[in-house]
């Protein structure tokens, strides 16, 4: 029989909850699968949308809709989902419609011919303009929050400009700066597998709340 999962990957906890948290990363396809699991921490119900923003050509996929009872958990798995585009990249944004805040973590299985691996951590709160990732990262996923503006984005040799709502990938770099706050994840690859992805660590100075 299988014994599951081989290789795991936790992050911290988060301090409190939000009414909005933004994963920069995603990527659904063959041996991939994503799971958006939200807490609701408050003593009401919780109204939330889950909205995926891709990287296709493609319309958005209409938002998901959660009800999440006090203290209770609930999830949308990206498996079982049509309307999230395989092979395609894209961000997921988590609101709390109703202004109950809660807390959201992304979920990450991959498996390969010989190997399984199990990733989970929260999203971000904040956007900033600085940020840096302790440890050298193959590849930088950068979000763009803003729905109206570009950014432009360097690191070390390379400089981009991201789309409003859109995202950028960037490899070998340990920090990022902008001109205009930007949500940063790290994700690490092993024979083409992503292994681990965590949010890189945002500079106070510069940053700014995530807000819907």
């Amino acid at each position: 029989g299988s014994l599951g999962p081989e290789g795991l990957s936790m992050a911290l906890g988060v301090p409190g909850a939000s009414s909005r948290w933004a994963f920069a990363t995603g990527i659904m396809g063959e041996g991939r699968a994503e799971k958006i699991v939200v807490y609701n921490p408050s003593p009401r119900r919780a109204e939330v949308e889950v909205s995926v923003l891709s990287a296709g050509d493609g319309p958005l996929p209409q938002p998901f809709h959660l009800s999440v009872p006090s203290g209770g958990v609930s999830a949308i798995d990206y498996r079982q989902e049509d309307r999230i585009a395989r092979g395609t990249g894209y961000a997921t944004i988590v609101d709390a419609t109703n202004g109950v805040p809660v807390v959201a973590e992304r979920v990450i299985t991959a498996a390969g011919d010989e190997r399984r691996d199990i990733t989970a951590g929260p999203g971000s709160v904040v956007a900033a303009r600085t940020w840096t990732v302790p440890s050298a990262a193959e590849r930088l996923i950068v979000f763009n929050p803003d729905d109206e503006r570009s950014v432009r984005v360097s690191v070390p040799g390379e400089r981009v400009e991201v789309a409003p709502g859109g995202r950028a990938t960037l490899r070998g770099a340990a920090s990022v700066e902008a001109d205009a706050p930007v949500v940063v994840e790290r994700r690490l690859v092993d024979d083409g597998l992503p292994v681990a992805i965590g949010g890189g660590i945002p500079s106070v100075e510069g940053s700014t709340p995530l807000s819907p």
